[in-house]
């Protein structure tokens, strides 16, 4: 590895299979944590992007990205003495254990205030600062698509019903308030990954469900979570890592927390029950019901859902589309005509006959 990784090595056996490149971090407030894979054409923005924000130091988590991420993300930490470190994993592990292994590091290194976002422009670098501001009153800060001010650019509808849904059918499950659950633009204290810590080996999320998880997991604890309205802008440079497993994941790793853990709201069993009971029940299982439609679809129609994740429109054939053969003409034969045979019968009778004198007849009877 380039510049001082061996000595980053040695400091974090902890970490196996995984180098680091530091580039001497001085002040220990606040930090970025971004994963990366094939991020090379936003990261060389982003980074700089996030640094005019305030005072937010960056960690970059790249799992061997064929593009030469991680190679730029070294360049980077160099250029920008002090700010940016990188930690290289071996391969493609997952969006969660990338995350955990940001924070194993960010806490080795003493920030109190440790944020994560995507790489990709999808949240937008300025709104750190609000998130900050958030922080200082709450444990937990989540940036939100889904409350007042908030909403997405340039989604297609189906993204939009999936995540709407997803974050819906989590939040009945889980008993969670929050409106925004799947969203990856968050800040946490110092004190909330440290009491998690004991338990990111049991997560069990890799994909977006990751982010369900976390939420989760912090309200089980009682931390105080707060939603900041943030505007989601659609990727504009790189491929979606959004797939059928991660939406199949999230309904999986959703209701094994709920069998195994309970609601996020502990309490709740002490209270009297409510009419209204049976309404969330109902909207539970309608969530199941929409989103394991949506599954299914993608499953039974897997070049119609793969036209729509690129952005391709799909036009249905509508009856209006589909014209009827012309008909067939049909020609009225007129039937044979039969010919009218009529007789005529002659009678000669008298003396003036002549005999042998052919009888001949014109025209028509």
């Amino acid at each position: 590895m380039k510049g001082n990784t061996p000595s980053k090595r040695e400091e974090m056996d902890a970490l196996p299979q995984e180098a680091l490149v530091n580039s001497g971090n001085g002040h220990k407030k606040s930090v970025v944590i971004v994963p990366t894979y094939n991020e090379a054409g936003n990261l060389q923005r982003l980074v700089p992007s996030i640094l005019r924000q305030g005072p937010f130091d960056i960690l970059i988590v790249d799992d061997n990205s064929p593009d030469g991420t991680g190679e730029l993300a070294e360049e980077l930490a160099r250029r920008y003495t002090g700010r940016v470190s990188v930690l290289h994993r071996p391969g493609k592990l997952g969006l969660g254990s990338a995350y955990l292994a940001g924070f194993r590091y960010v806490l080795a290194l003493g920030y109190q205030q440790v944020y994560t976002m995507d790489a990709d422009f999808s949240h937008d670098p300025s709104v750190l600062p609000v998130l900050r501001a958030a922080l200082e009153e709450a444990d937990v800060v989540l940036g939100s698509r889904y409350v007042a001010g908030g909403g997405t650019l340039r989604w297609p509808l189906w993204r939009r019903l999936l995540s709407r849904g997803g974050s819906a059918y989590a939040s009945l499950v889980l008993g969670l308030p929050m409106r925004d659950l799947t969203g990856g633009f968050k800040g946490f204290r110092r004190q909330v990954l440290e009491a998690l810590l004991p338990d990111l080996e049991t997560i069990q999320a890799q994909g977006y469900a990751f982010q369900i998880e976390m939420t989760y997991r912090c309200a089980r604890q009682g931390f105080r979570i707060v939603e900041v309205p943030i505007r989601f802008e659609e990727r504009q440079v790189g491929k979606s890592k959004m797939s059928r497993g991660i939406v199949t994941e999230a309904l999986r790793v959703v209701w094994n927390l709920r069998l195994s853990q309970g609601s996020a709201r502990p309490h709740s069993d002490a209270r009297p029950r409510t009419p209204h009971r049976g309404r969330r029940m109902l909207a539970v299982v309608m969530a199941l019901v929409s989103l394991t439609f949506i599954v299914g679809a993608a499953n039974l129609a897997p070049r119609w859902f793969d036209a729509l994740a690129h952005g391709r429109v799909v036009q249905p054939a509508s009856l209006s589309q589909m014209r009827p053969p012309p008909p067939v003409q049909r020609r009225s034969i007129p039937a044979p005509s039969v010919a009218r045979t009529q007789t005529a019968s002659l009678e000669l009778h008298g003396a003036d006959l002549t005999p042998n004198v052919p009888l001949r007849f014109a025209g028509s009877v």
